[in-house]
């Protein structure tokens, strides 16, 4: 996802006038996650990493997200249960 401040503010959320968008992110940036996720050393149930470009054109954290209130289950119909069937065949 994309998310967009409205101009003249640098807030995302939407109750501030920021706007959500589809994103494809690329190869480069699915392995900068990807390498974020493994240095935690445990694979969490759930994680966002939120990536932002430096300067220098490098990927950066700006946020490793794992308790998220926007899960965006609007976005695909199964992920839902995806995430549910992951926590009772991981704990129960």
């Amino acid at each position: 996802m994309l998310k967009i401040a409205k101009a003249g503010d640098f807030r995302v959320q939407d109750d501030f006038g920021g706007t959500v968008h589809d994103y494809f992110p690329t190869l480069r940036e699915i392995a900068f996650a990807e390498n974020v996720i493994a240095a935690l050393g445990q694979l969490p149930t759930y994680a966002r990493v939120d990536i932002f470009w430096n300067n220098e054109g490098n990927p950066v954290v700006s946020e490793l997200e794992m308790i998220e209130p926007e899960l965006w289950f609007r976005k695909s119909e199964n992920a839902a249960d995806m995430l549910a069937s992951h926590i009772l065949s991981t704990y129960f």
